[in-house]
């Protein structure tokens, strides 16, 4: 019944004669474009600067976590601000703005790729991450104004579906880009996909019909924390908090994981390419098990996923991090990890967007994402620690991350359930 009331409402969903599931779908197309081109120059990055990449050293040793700190720090910046922006302007206008912003910035990207120069490259990818930022509570925040609330889980399992298969396509393509460009071969390629990939997104965006400001009137704040802290005491009034907080815990796994995981190829003897695929597995399952989640949550916000990803994920980062490493067994446990990470997060996102009163939306989703990419950040700080300080072999920092998400497994406890699943039943 679940199975059948879950296809029932993606039909609802996505059928054609619907504007408001065709604004949607452009938001899918919008987010796509961007998440690619994230995840394309990111792992392009990593596999650079990693263990036998061209520029291998230039960071130090674990330069990928470096990779991974200017991918967050800019979340940590600026969304707070980004949040009140989105609640004070229209969600379309700002969404329509930002990806022509992200045609500019990949063209900065595409000229450091040409010259072989990794300061310019490593500045136009910071730069994309602070786009990424500011059109996080856009993004999030106009999945509510186009869905009704009963498609909120479907519609969250989607756009995170659409966001990890981004995640497969930029981590297959970047490690074919990479040895097509190392080897002296069309260093144009990688800069020119990047270039491509804006243009679509960005006309993508401009079919989103308007939206109008939930609070126009809001007087914004330039002060770095403050944007959080009135937040975050708003969150704390109910179980905004505790939702947000679950929800950074994902980031934090993950972050770990798509740290330790270029490291991989020297570990097993394999190409990039072929360690590229081992990311496109951890982010399609991921995707697979967001869809999954939205079509069992039907019309409900089912809170106990949350423990049952929780579990999933951690028994197979422990396993990755105790069984002898092969190729074989290290794809199948990221499957398991990322088809268990889909279930514990989808709920928590539904949840939040619920729960979050209209005009403080953008704040409480731009306070969430400041949690997230801390939670973003400590991974990057923790896997150098482990990989620069504490020579920790990179086989076994996936026992830290399966130690990390068994400390989820807590969400089973009746405490923490009762009081998400009584906040959204009684809304």
């Amino acid at each position: 019944m679940a199975r059948e009331a879950g296809l029932e409402h993606f039909f609802l969903l996505t059928q054609e004669k619907s504007e408001v599931n065709r604004a949607f779908a452009f938001l899918l197309g919008a987010q796509f474009c961007g998440a690619l081109n994230d995840n394309l120059l990111r792992y392009f990055l990593s596999f650079s600067v990693a263990t036998g990449g061209i520029w291998a050293g230039e960071l130090g040793r674990g330069g990928q976590g470096w990779v991974g700190l200017a991918m967050a720090l800019p979340f940590l910046m600026i969304s707070g601000f980004a949040g009140q922006t989105a609640d004070r302007k229209s969600k379309t206008t700002l969404a329509q703005a930002l990806k022509k912003v992200e045609i500019y910035i990949a063209a900065v990207a595409a000229v450091g790729l040409l010259s072989g120069s990794l300061v310019l490259t490593f500045v136009a990818f910071f730069l994309l991450a602070s786009q990424s930022a500011y059109f996080g509570p856009t993004k999030y925040g106009l999945i509510p104004e186009l869905n009704q609330s009963q498609y909120l889980s479907l519609a969250n399992g989607w756009i995170n579906a659409t966001t990890h298969l981004s995640a497969i396509i930029g981590m297959g393509l970047a490690g074919p880009l990479y040895a097509l460009w190392a080897n002296g071969g069309e260093n144009w390629a990688p800069g020119g996909v990047l270039i491509a990939l804006a243009y679509l997104g960005w006309r993508m965006a401009n079919h989103i019909p308007y939206q109008k400001p939930q609070a126009p009137h809001l007087i914004s704040s330039f002060g770095w924390f403050k944007p959080y802290k009135d937040a975050l005491s708003a969150m704390q009034a109910g179980p905004g908090f505790l939702i947000a907080g679950c929800w950074a815990g994902f980031y934090l796994l993950a972050g770990l994981a798509l740290l330790f995981l270029p490291d991989w190829p020297a570990l097993l003897g394999i190409s990039q390419a072929a360690g590229s695929l081992l990311l496109a597995i951890l982010g399609g399952s991921i995707g697979i098990g967001s869809a999954l989640a939205g079509l069992l949550s039907g019309s409900n916000i089912r809170t106990n996923l949350i423990p049952l990803g929780a579990t999933g994920m951690a028994i197979a980062f422990l396993a990755l991090g105790l069984i002898p490493p092969t190729f074989t067994t290290t794809a199948g446990l990221l499957f398991l990890g990322g088809i268990s990470s889909g279930f514990y997060v989808v709920p928590l996102q539904a949840a939040l967007q619920y729960l979050a009163p209209e005009a403080e939306r953008g704040r409480f989703l731009g306070a969430a994402n400041m949690l997230s990419w801390t939670a973003i950040a400590l991974a990057s700080v923790l896997f150098l620690i482990l990989r620069k300080y504490c020579d920790v072999a990179p086989h076994r920092i996936p026992l830290v991350t399966g130690l990390l998400a068994a400390t989820g497994i807590l969400l089973a406890l009746p405490g923490p359930q009762t009081k998400m699943r009584q906040a959204v039943l009684s809304t």
